[in-house]
């Protein structure tokens, strides 16, 4: 698990033992920072999202360490400036997705997407799904970021946008709100804000 606050990586047993994993050192002398999610694959790669830069953490970067020790720190794609947000795995494959925002610096353009975590000629990112903004809530069509997504065993991934909505993509690529009822957000004492979303194995429970 991450430790976001003490930038560390924790590791807990069934019977509950945590202990701390070696913090990952790049080529470049560089040690996580702010770790914000952890996946491990069945290989036993370790995969970290973290934060770099201080307060208000404008960037992420990744470090991958692969079972040999290796680590791993990927560059991030040129096209745009990205900002990752969440890290999770598709049941079906056992590899994983990333998402967050990626902005057209030049035209000032930003989109919420949602990616294969792949590394293609050095740099992270592959098959990139960008939100349709037509298809956003008025509120949301600005600056719209993935903050959180779940993979469902049936295809379908949830995606929530900026912390407050939830849609559905299907493996077909229909992209629709659910939840249109429901206001989840900062402003909702009982729900709190939409950090994270988990779904029943049939993906009919959420």
């Amino acid at each position: 698990m991450a430790d976001d606050i003490g930038g560390a990586i924790r590791k807990v047993t069934p019977y509950y033992y945590v202990s701390t994993l070696p913090a990952p050192i790049s080529k470049a002398g560089e040690k996580p920072s702010g770790s914000i999610r952890v996946r491990v694959q069945k290989d036993g790669t370790v995969n970290i999202l973290t934060r770099v830069g201080a307060y208000p953490f404008l960037n992420a970067r990744v470090f991958i360490v692969k079972p040999n020790g290796e680590v791993i720190t990927p560059a991030f794609k040129k096209d745009y400036k990205y900002t990752y947000l969440d890290l999770e795995k598709d049941p079906y494959d056992d590899r994983l997705w990333v998402s967050g925002i990626a902005t057209d610096t030049v035209n000032n353009i930003s989109c919420g997407i949602l990616e294969r975590f792949t590394v293609k000629n050095g740099a992270i990112g592959t098959e990139t799904f960008k939100t349709p903004i037509d298809s956003l809530t008025v509120d949301n069509k600005v600056s719209p970021q993935i903050t959180s997504f779940f993979c469902g065993y049936n295809g379908v991934k949830y995606i929530v946008i900026n912390g407050n909505a939830i849609y559905k993509l299907t493996p077909a690529g229909v992209f629709t709100q659910i939840y249109r009822s429901l206001r989840f957000g900062h402003e909702t004492t009982i729900t709190g804000s939409l950090t994270s979303i988990v779904a029943t194995r049939d993906s009919r429970t959420i």
